[in-house]
C-alpha cells in the first residue's frame, strides 16, 4: 500500500472530495469502492490512464501527442492542450477540432497566439457568439489590449 493517506495534506483530500461531490459521488459510492476492490481498481486505472494520456499529449513526440489527443474526450483537457505553449501546433489544432463548448472555443479564439488554432476554434464557435466576440475585440482594442490575429480572422471592421 502506498503513502497516499499519510503524504497528502488534508486540504488536498478535502478538495478532491469536493470535486467528487460536485459530480454526484456520495458516501455510499465511496463505500461501494471499498467493498468491491475490482471496481475500485478499474476506476483507478481509468483515472491514471486519462492522466497519462494528458501528459503524453503535452510532453510526447508529435506522433505520441496526436495519438493521445485522438483518445481524449474531455473538453477541459483538450482546451488545456490547446492553450499549452509547449505543445506542437498540429496537436493544438487537432485538440481544437474536438471542442464543442462555446466558452472554451471563445477563450481559444481571443487568447491563442496561433492564427491556425484560432481559426479552427472560430469555425466551431456558434454563430450566436460572433456578435459577442466582435464586441469583445472592439472593447479590447479600445482598452489597448491586443487580440492576437483579430484582423486576419476577420474580427475587425
Amino acid at each position: 500500500m502506498g503513502n497516499l493517506v499519510t503524504e497528502t495534506p488534508h486540504s488536498e483530500m478535502n478538495a478532491a472530495i469536493e470535486v467528487l461531490d460536485r459530480y454526484g459521488v456520495s458516501r455510499e459510492d465511496l463505500a461501494f469502492l471499498r467493498t468491491y476492490p475490482d471496481t475500485a481498481q478499474k476506476v483507478c486505472e481509468y483515472l491514471k490512464s486519462r492522466r497519462a494520456l494528458f501528459l503524453q499529449a503535452i510532453h510526447g513526440s508529435l506522433q505520441e501527442s496526436m495519438e493521445a489527443v485522438r483518445e481524449i474526450r474531455d473538453e477541459e483537457l483538450l482546451c488545456k492542450i490547446c492553450l499549452c505553449e509547449s505543445v506542437f501546433e498540429e496537436v493544438q489544432v487537432n485538440a481544437a477540432e474536438k471542442i464543442r463548448d462555446n466558452i472554451k472555443l471563445f477563450n481559444i479564439v481571443v487568447t491563442h497566439p496561433c492564427e491556425r488554432v484560432q481559426g479552427v476554434a472560430l469555425s466551431h464557435l456558434s454563430h450566436e457568439y460572433l456578435p459577442v466576440l466582435r464586441k469583445y475585440v472592439d472593447v479590447g482594442l479600445s482598452n489597448g489590449r491586443n487580440i492576437p490575429n483579430a484582423r486576419a480572422l476577420g474580427l475587425l471592421k
